[in-house]
């Protein structure tokens, strides 16, 4: 392949690796079933298709949403991890937080924005419009699945994309990375404890908050999965 040809073939910046990491194409085919499994799932629960036992397993497309996180555990914490086993310098916060942000915020508000005026969403944008712009529409019931209402989901990648920076910082420390191996052990010993927090906190609020199961504190068992992932794939 040409340099020209390459430099066409690239990603554009909002979805290139950090420098030094590798690219993982066949996710986009795990991305497409995913996203497949959430359209399939919308179609059936607003125009109620298969109302019986039919619907029950049908809904269970919406495993898609999950998907999609376990898919961004991996992506975006491996390379933290591989930066840190090599002894590369660390993913600058600039960077990264510039690559989600376009990755997200200008689709999503431009879709938003539109949709508000014209057909119209349901909610009170003259009151909460930030909350919608802000992603903050997990944290109450009455607001969950107002706006577009299937884009819970990226309030909850966002609140992920924020701590992430934070949660590699602390396992960068010297307790936890003294060599690849407890680098395997503590990775793997934490996230397993912070997803059994993730899973009681979510069994906890399902029957007086169940908005609150869908934040990133009620999710992030699907996250670590794929946190986990990645670290056995950068240490071996």
């Amino acid at each position: 392949m040409t340099a020209a040809g390459a430099e066409r073939s690239a990603p554009p910046p909002a979805l290139a690796p950090p420098p030094g990491n590798p690219r993982f194409p066949l996710f986009d085919g795990l991305r497409a079933i995913a996203a497949i499994s959430i359209l399939g799932l919308h179609a059936i629960v607003f125009t109620d298709y298969f109302p019986g036992w039919q619907g029950a397993y049908a809904r269970q497309l919406a495993a898609g949403v999950c998907v999609f996180f376990v898919i961004s555990g991996f992506l975006l914490y491996r390379p933290f991890v591989a930066s840190r086993l090599s002894g590369r310098a660390r993913i600058r916060f600039r960077d990264y937080a510039r690559r989600r942000l376009l990755r997200i915020v200008p689709a999503y508000w431009f879709a938003l924005t539109v949709l508000m005026v014209w057909p119209g969403l349901p909610g009170d944008f003259s009151r909460d419009w930030w909350i919608y712009f802000g992603f903050a529409q997990d944290f109450q019931g009455d607001t969950l699945f107002g706006g577009l209402g299937t884009a819970w989901s990226l309030g909850t990648e966002v609140s992920f994309y924020a701590l992430l920076p934070l949660y590699a910082y602390v396992l960068s420390r010297p307790r936890f990375a003294r060599s690849a191996r407890s680098v395997l052990v503590s990775e793997l010993t934490v996230l397993a404890l912070l997803a059994l927090g993730s899973l009681g906190f979510r069994a906890a609020v399902s029957g007086s908050h169940p908005n609150l199961g869908y934040t990133l504190a009620g999710t992030f068992d699907w996250f670590a999965l794929g946190m986990s992932l990645a670290v056995v794939s950068a240490v071996t």
